[in-house]
């Protein structure tokens, strides 16, 4: 008989818990995130200044024949190029990532961020001698980006390198990974 009633109780208890679990309110964890337009702070740039140059000539110079002029500064300049690789290919990284970024490139290989790090990379590799960008008007590099399409859904995209440096038997690592 008590082991009757232990097993009622069991039951209701574990009724109760479902009950009240089911009334918990959970965030919704695929809740948008609000988007915050980026407009440059012009109003915080510094304005109305006063510059004071002094320069020194020789006795003999016509000052005259001298005119100041300080050119235009070229800053917050944009030039937007942007590629876009769709299909979500292997060789968005290995080309051109790679090719962006000043990194090696193959003509028949393809690698991952593990292999770029460990040095593990097939030979015959080729650099562009430079990164591809350009400035901003004050020499500085603004690198140009790419994006590419995602696809979790993909098996190869979830794969694992295989890091093996110094390996030269083969190089079927090395091979594009494809849907």
């Amino acid at each position: 008989m008590f082991d009757m009633y232990k097993f009622y109780c069991s039951l209701l208890f574990l009724n109760l818990m479902f009950c009240f679990g089911s009334c918990v309110k959970i965030k919704d964890i695929y809740e948008e995130q609000e988007f915050r337009n980026y407009l440059y702070p012009y109003s915080s740039e510094n304005s109305e200044i006063d510059l004071e140059l002094l320069v020194q000539l020789k006795e003999n110079s016509a000052k005259d024949d001298i005119k100041a002029q300080i050119p235009i500064l070229k800053y917050n300049k944009s030039w937007l190029m942007l590629l876009t690789q769709d299909d979500c290919v292997h060789s968005a990284f290995s080309n051109t990532w790679a090719a962006i970024n000043g990194k090696p490139l193959y003509a028949n290989y393809y690698y991952d961020i593990a292999h770029l790090i460990a040095g593990d990379l097939p030979p015959g590799a080729y650099y562009l001698g430079k990164t591809l960008g350009s400035t901003d008007g004050t020499g500085k590099e603004i690198r140009f980006a790419f994006t590419t399409t995602l696809a979790p859904e993909y098996e190869w995209m979830n794969e694992a390198s295989i890091v093996r440096v110094g390996y030269k038997t083969n190089y079927y690592r090395f091979a594009k990974k494809m849907v």
